[in-house]
């Protein structure tokens, strides 16, 4: 199961970091940086070649079901982008789910990031005060989750998240039932690690409010920042109608997005480049829009 979402993984890593990763003379790469005291909570952190006052954060969360994954495939991306928007960037690792670590823990460890960036930016004369999350696979449902409903709490506040092939609502029965990377009970038991209940076919439809309160879709408000999304239509581990409901909601509260589906694609978003490239303009759009 492990090896396959590591496929997975990589996969989107290669498609999803278009920029090439050069460092300008002066910037500054931090490497696993400790911002808490389990192995894992460790992340990159990049510092332009040239300070302003004032500088927005990109905080890049990965993938790999919650279970797996590491910051290391977005390194290269967080300093690509880094010179590109002349901001600080940073690509983190986070703890795995487990009977010990639910998904509350795992949002305070972007907490804990963030802060740990806040710290390190005022120590060479910086004023941080937004950032925007970018997530892929389960780091999208993190970053999603986080923006949404910590957005009043965190650190550095969140301006805007970017979402691609983020899972919204954990409560769907084809994300459940019909997931491709998995069968059901695998899920069921994912699920737990990430309530810290036991979730089974049985007790399922009792256990939906543990896992709507770690759904994004549960969060939607007028008051939540601008939003962009990227979905495969053949995606069948994180399901289209799924994020076409997601993204109807956005809607309906008058919530600033945009929301790309790639016809061609899978959960890996490889297969329509062109969209892809629209989709990176928007990101772009949002980080000079919403951070600098």
């Amino acid at each position: 199961m492990l090896s396959k979402i590591t496929a997975i993984i990589m996969t989107i890593i290669s498609i999803i970091s278009g920029y090439g990763a050069q460092l300008t003379s002066g910037s500054e790469v931090l490497y696993d940086v400790e911002y808490g005291k389990y192995t894992r909570q460790v992340a990159d952190v990049v510092f332009p070649g040239e300070y302003e006052p004032e500088q927005g954060v990109i905080l890049f969360i990965h993938g790999g079901g919650w279970i797996s994954g590491s910051k290391s495939g977005f390194t290269s991306k967080a300093i690509s982008m880094s010179k590109k928007f002349n901001c600080i960037t940073a690509s983190m690792n986070y703890r795995y789910a487990s009977e010990k670590v639910d998904c509350e823990h795992i949002l305070d460890d972007i907490d804990k990031t963030l802060a740990k960036i806040k710290d390190l930016a005022q120590a060479r004369g910086i004023k941080t005060d937004k950032v925007m999350l970018v997530g892929y696979s389960a780091g999208a449902h993190l970053a999603l989750l986080y923006s949404y409903s910590r957005k009043n709490t965190a650190p550095i506040e969140p301006a805007a998240v970017v979402s691609y092939s983020g899972p919204a609502d954990l409560t769907s029965t084809d994300f459940i039932k019909n997931n491709a990377l998995s069968g059901e009970d695998f899920m069921l038991e994912l699920m737990s690690k990430l309530t810290g209940e036991t979730i089974t076919k049985s007790n399922f439809n009792k256990k939906k409010s543990a896992l709507l309160k770690i759904s994004p879709i549960s969060y939607v408000s007028s008051s939540c920042v601008p939003t962009l999304i990227v979905q495969g239509s053949k995606d069948r581990i994180v399901f289209p109608a799924d994020t076409r409901e997601f993204a109807e909601k956005l809607e309906q509260k008058g919530v600033t997005y945009r929301y790309f589906e790639l016809k061609n694609s899978g959960h890996q978003l490889k297969d329509d480049p062109d969209d892809f490239s629209e989709s990176n303009r928007v990101l772009a759009a949002y980080v000079k829009k919403y951070i600098k």
